[in-house]
């Protein structure tokens, strides 16, 4: 949990826009001596709602790779901007990406959580590195992104939408576990 309150309080110019707002951390030991830790973030609850949510909302504004690519795309620069941001572990999941619900197909605006295991940048690249190195998906925050716009989004739009990215804007996800000239020159 430090991780994550470490992560949260690095992030404050970015916490209402791109993450969560964390009000503060606590910490208090229960009667029989465990030790509780944890962040208050705020709640978005009425403001946010799920990937999955926002996808089947809009699901007749996703229904083709051309149409789905400005939110794609959008989910992987908000990642990158975390990324540039030192945060090295974001780990994206369905349940902590959020999207705020006036967003739209065309104006879309991610919120991500859960930073409990999140590294500064160098260090997730050494930990990577020593545990996997053929995959080096930015840290695998990459391929975690990816694998849930495969579980969210129509299957022929999930399976165009690789090519369709490498052509518009190449180098935007690090496919194949590639590296990116940042990767190369961290080491």
């Amino acid at each position: 949990m430090a991780s994550g309150r470490t992560a949260y309080a690095a992030r404050r110019p970015t916490q209402g826009r791109d993450v969560a707002y964390c009000y503060g951390a606590y910490s208090f030991e229960m009667p029989w001596g465990d030790v509780v830790t944890g962040v208050v973030l705020e709640d978005l609850s009425r403001t946010a709602e799920s990937i999955a949510d926002f996808c089947k909302r809009e699901k007749r504004n996703l229904s083709s790779v051309e149409d789905a690519y400005n939110v794609l795309s959008s989910s992987f620069r908000h990642l990158h901007r975390l990324h540039s941001l030192d945060v090295g572990h974001v780990q994206p999941r369905l349940d902590n990406i959020l999207v705020l619900r006036e967003s739209t197909s065309t104006e879309v605006q991610f919120v991500f959580c859960g930073f409990s295991w999140a590294e500064s940048a160098a260090e997730g690249r050494r930990a990577l590195r020593a545990t996997e190195p053929d995959q080096l998906y930015r840290w695998g925050d990459e391929c975690l992104l990816d694998g849930i716009w495969s579980l969210v989004l129509e299957w022929s739009v999930y399976v165009e939408w690789g090519e369709y990215a490498e052509e518009h804007e190449p180098g935007l996800v690090a496919w194949g576990g590639q590296r990116t000239e940042a990767d190369d020159d961290s080491e």
